[in-house]
This record gives structure tokens, sequence and C-alpha cells, in this order.
């Protein structure tokens, strides 16, 4: 095995850094102090002395009854969002994703595999019933149809007497990257940024305390791409959305506190706190050269992470109980405003209760424990990372000015090249693997006999159960008001004027996802 050393994007790296190597790096420019411009070292003065990051946990199974047994679970062992609200944070089957109900053809198998199945407004209340909403902090990831969930919440609140500006939460909103993601693009590409925009542009107006975008390149992780190309890829949309939002009359100022990047942690440690790290940086100067702000907090980016699914390994689960507090551990050296735990035994399935309840609790021993909470950036200064740092935002830079130079974010990938770009990165990851230059543990290095242990279980009764709720609804609901509500929604999107109104309209007549 050669001696010669590199960072799972590539860059290669010297056995010692010494004050040298950051010699031409500005102390006050290039890195700065926590809490000023440009936030390399985070975006608080003290960070989490003057608040934690949040503690959000994946819940998605089955129908929505099942899923919320699951999501109380989680609160009570200690996932909370900012000002103790409790946090639920829902991800979906791939019928609501793609629209479908579950009397659609050939779906069936799909209802509640991987995400709650939601189709209408009687699922959300059954989902929420017993919770406090003024008191609980709601993230939705239904990317295509964020629209769709999100004017279901905000109806069930309205039915509860709910004010909309009491609601605290979190829209993914950000079906934009394709085949180089979750592929839950549903419209062409004009209709989606419309939508996406729509979307903010009610939020903004109407639900003040709600995220409205967060760009998940975490997935582009997930399919094999390097830190260099989630970042660039996740700065590139970024800027589009900023660009439509503004086109539509919107200040950036107005969304750039409502919006997120969501970024995977992967296992190198360094790389991944100095990717987190430069992605500020490079977010504050794309607000303060491109879109001319000068308020430096409304150039400051908050980050949501996750450690990779794809880093945890189906053989010798318990090995990942160590994987996901390591990545832990980074997402908090980098300074991260949210974080996502997986169970250690989401590769092989749905999290049981036990392994779920653990990963919550791994994220609360980092928290309280370990002493990282204690300084902001206790990593800042030293020669590695200030310069490994400076090395990632070069390399971003360079990639986003290849981006530009196809044309922009779209054309780039309906040209094919990042998603070849991502399929060649994924390519010679395996290759490394099954060559033995990257080591796994338990996969290439350490086998040992496979342990068979307790494993989630879906209801086989799902999607009978599924249909069974749609039938009784579409027969108890006045179904005049939903035609009704059904074709004005139809001529708002035939129209210019805004799309977010008449959804609202035709979820609180109960129509159902796939009808709108």
């Amino acid at each position: 095995m050669s001696n010669e050393k590199f960072t799972p994007s590539g860059i290669p790296l010297k056995p010692v850094y010494t004050a040298k190597d950051i010699a031409d790096l500005n102390p006050e420019t290039d890195i700065g102090e926590p809490g000023k411009f440009p936030f390399v070292r985070g975006i608080y003065p003290t960070m989490y002395r003057q608040q934690p990051w949040a503690i959000i946990e994946n819940t998605g199974f089955d129908l929505a009854a099942d899923t919320k047994k699951r999501t109380q679970m989680y609160i009570k062992a200690g996932a909370e969002h900012y000002f103790n609200r409790g946090s639920v944070h829902l991800v979906f089957d791939l019928p609501t994703l793609y629209g479908y109900d579950s009397d659609y053809p050939g779906i069936s198998y799909e209802v509640g595999k991987n995400g709650v199945h939601i189709s209408s407004l009687r699922d959300m209340e059954e989902l929420f019933a017993d919770y406090d909403l003024e008191k609980t902090h709601v993230s939705f990831v239904p990317y295509g149809v964020s629209p769709i969930i999100f004017a279901m919440y905000l109806a069930l609140a309205e039915k509860r007497g709910v004010s909309w500006d009491k609601l605290s939460g979190a829209i993914d909103n950000c079906p934009l990257l394709g085949p180089l993601g979750e592929n839950c693009v549903i419209f062409p590409w004009e209709p989606t940024l419309r939508l996406v925009v729509d979307t903010i542009k009610f939020g903004i107006k109407n639900v003040p305390r709600f995220n409205l975008l967060v760009i998940p390149v975490y997935s582009v992780r997930e399919r094999g791409g390097s830190a260099i190309h989630e970042m660039a890829i996740g700065l590139a949309i970024g800027r589009l959305v900023m660009e439509k939002i503004v086109k539509a009359g919107i200040k950036p100022a107005d969304l750039s506190s409502r919006f997120l990047f969501f970024l995977s942690i992967d296992n190198h440690l360094f790389e991944e706190v100095a990717k987190l790290r430069a992605l500020r940086k490079l977010w504050a100067q794309i607000m303060k050269n491109q879109f001319d702000i000068t308020d430096p907090r409304v150039t400051a980016i908050r980050l949501y992470v996750m450690p990779g699914g794809s880093t945890l390994q189906a053989q010798q689960p318990l090995n990942n109980i160590v994987r996901c507090a390591l990545h832990g551990l980074v997402g908090a050296l980098g300074g991260v405003q949210v974080m996502g735990m997986p169970a250690y035994d989401e590769a092989i399935g749905i999290p049981t209760e036990a392994a779920g309840r653990l990963a919550v609790h791994t994220q609360r021993i980092i928290m309280h424990e370990t002493g990282v909470t204690d300084v902001a950036d206790p990593l800042g200064g030293s020669y590695y990372i200030e310069w490994l740092t400076h090395r990632v935002e070069v390399e971003v830079q360079q990639y986003l000015d290849k981006i530009d130079k196809m044309g922009g974010y779209v054309a780039a990938l309906e040209s094919g090249y990042l998603l070849s770009e991502i399929d060649a990165a994924a390519f010679r990851q395996q290759e490394q693997l099954q060559k033995g230059e990257k080591l796994v543990v338990g996969v290439n290095i350490l086998h040992e006999e496979p342990v068979q242990g307790e494993v989630f279980r879906y209801d086989a009764t799902t999607a009978s159960r599924a249909l069974e709720r749609l039938k009784a609804l579409k027969q108890q609901r006045e179904n005049s008001r939903v035609a009704q509500a059904l074709e004005s929604l139809k001529a708002a999107a035939a129209g210019q004027g805004e799309v977010m109104p008449a959804i609202l309209d035709a979820v609180s007549a109960y129509a159902t996802v796939g009808e709108v």
C-alpha cells in the first residue's frame, strides 16, 4: 500500500502541517472570529454556550398512527429543538413523494415503506393527535409534494384554532437534485421552481417561524459523490433559488434566516469539519458579492447534518454505534445548528425502538459529556484544519466555476455532467474498497460470523388499512366542495398567480395528495 495519503475528495495530505502552510492566510479576512463574517468559525460568537444544536431523529413508516407512536418515543428520549420544543422529523413513503394515493394501481407494496404514508388532511390529523402544535417543532421531508404537505399542516393548525405565527418547523421544499439525489422531481424544471418560490413567498408572508427551504445535498454523498460535489452542487442550487426569489420580488434577507443546507457527515473527520467551515465562508461570500448583502447577519447560513447512512454497514451493525458517535462529534466540532443521528441498525432496515433511542442518547452524550460545547470552534487555529478548510474552499470554488461555465446548475444537470461525475466518484470508492485501499471494519477486514439481532418488521396490513381509510374518506367528505377546490387549483396552476392558497383550499376540503 502506498504511503501517500489523500482525503476522500482526493486532496493530497502531508505528514505534518506547520505555520508555514497557513502563512498566506489572513487571520481576519480568511478565518475571522465566531459570529463574524465570513463565519468560518461559526455563526454565533459563543456558539453552543448561546444555543446547543437541535436534536432530530428521522421518523416514518406504515401509517400515521404507527409513526406517531415513534415520534412520541423520540421526544421522550430527548429529541428536542430550540426553545425546548419537542422535535418531530418526518420522512414519507415513495407513493406520497411521487404524488400517488394508496388506490393507485401497482403501488400497494410501497405504501408505508421507508416513510409514513400520508394521503389527506385526515392522516395529518391522526399523525398529530394529542400534540401541542405550539410546543412542537415539525420538520417535513416531502421533496416535490412539499407545498401539499405544508398546506395540510397549516390546514390542521387552522382547524385547531392555532395561529400560523405560533407554528415552528421546516419544510424541505427542494426537489431540485433530480437523479443526483432522491429523484423525486414530479414536474418539469420551470413549474418545479415556480412551486418552490411560491411556497417560500407564501411562508414568508404567513408563517413567520417556519424554515422554508432545506437544500438536501446529503443525497449527493449517499449516491457516491465527494464533499466537493456535495458543497458545489448545494451552493449552485442555493444561488439558483435566491435568483428566482429575487425575480419574484422577495428580498434575500427575508429567506436567509429561514433556510438550511442539509449535508452528510462522512468518515474522514478532518475533511468533514473543514467542509462545514468552508461552506459557511463560501455562502457568505456569495450573498455579499452576488446579491449585494451588506448586513453580515444575512450572509450567515445554518447547517443541518446527519451521519451518512451509506457509511453504516450491515455487517457487524454494532460497530455503527461508534461510527455514528464519531460523526456526531464532527457535527459539533464543525458548528452545526441541527443534527440528526441514524440508528446503528439502519443499514438493515427501519430502526428498532431500542436502536432509535440510543441514537438520540448518543447526541445527548456528545452534547453534555464531552466538553465540545464549552468553546466555540475548538479546532480553530490548528495548522492542519485551517489549511484543509482553505484547500476545500478552493476546490469547491473551482468546481462551482465549472458549473457556471456550463450555464448554471440546471444546464450542468441536464447535460449529464454532474451525474457522470458522481457516478465516477462512486465507482472509485467501490474500487478502493475491493482493492483494500480503503479499509472498513467488518466489510473487508476483521470479518466475523453474522449475529442475527432484532429487526424492525413492517405491518403486513398497512396497504389494506390505507385503502380502507381512503375509501372511507371519499365517502364521508363533501365531494362537490373537493371538485370545486380542484378546479380552482387547476385554474391557478394554469395562470401566473400564487398557487399555495388554492392548494390550501383543496387540502382543507380533504382533497388527497394524488388529487392535488
